[in-house]
């Protein structure tokens, strides 16, 4: 039945099946339902419907507001407004966070770069993670590079969790221009997350050895002094 109902919408009178599915997402008490007009609104893609799903974003329910952000990244809908998309960061469901972690990297604003960044030091598990720093990499790699020389020196006045995921991201960027002299004040990060991703960066980075060397002989010889 909802196949049916779908396809005789999606394929009428698009203003009318956009007023009713917007209706239907707002009035249903079943959540299913509600997810399915988001995604027939998805289907449509208009820029009413395109609206319609936005409005999603502050449904009741986590599901629905995780299937209007799924479908404003897949859709890359560059007119959804990153201020509300930027508060979904701090979302109670982590599976919505992360997934507005992912359309922030699809849509690939580099206004959302400061929020990625703080919602990385609140991440709960690895998954969230992940697409933070994801995004990040996708959003980095459309900066000019110095861009990233200004920001880069910033890294080790950030917190922890926001440090490690802007230095990866900062390493795997495409043409990365990370430098020795970014990454070596990060081995004295006070957080050991931080300095073994420090570590791991300087490791692969041959032509940088020297200079982790001299830095950990220097650390070496200042700590003996203090004794």
């Amino acid at each position: 039945v909802r196949a049916r109902a779908r396809d005789f919408l999606t394929t009428t009178d698009a203003r009318g099946a956009v007023a009713a599915l917007a209706d239907l997402r707002a009035q249903a008490a079943d959540v299913a339902t509600r997810c399915d007009a988001v995604w027939n609104l998805h289907q449509i893609g208009s820029r009413p419907a395109r609206d319609a799903v936005i409005t999603a974003l502050a449904d009741a329910h986590s599901a629905v507001r995780l299937a209007a952000v799924n479908s404003i990244g897949l859709a890359k809908d560059r007119q959804a407004p990153l201020d509300r998309l930027h508060r979904l960061l701090k979302d109670d469901n982590a599976s919505v966070r992360r997934a507005v972690a992912s359309a922030l990297g699809q849509l690939g604003d580099t206004k959302s770069n400061g929020p990625l960044i703080e919602a990385a030091n609140s991440a709960t598990n690895r998954f969230e993670e992940h697409a933070i720093i994801y995004s990040l990499i996708e959003n980095y790699s459309r900066m000019t590079n110095s861009n990233i020389k200004h920001s880069a020196p910033q890294l080790p006045r950030l917190p922890a969790g926001g440090a490690r995921a802007a230095l990866i991201a900062f390493d795997q960027m495409d043409n990365s221009q990370l430098a020795e002299e970014h990454v070596l004040p990060l081995l004295d990060y006070p957080d050991p997350s931080v300095q073994a991703t420090a570590s791991r960066i300087f490791a692969s980075h041959p032509a940088w050895a020297k200079a982790a060397v001299t830095h950990l002989r220097q650390n070496f010889v200042g700590s003996k002094l203090t004794e």
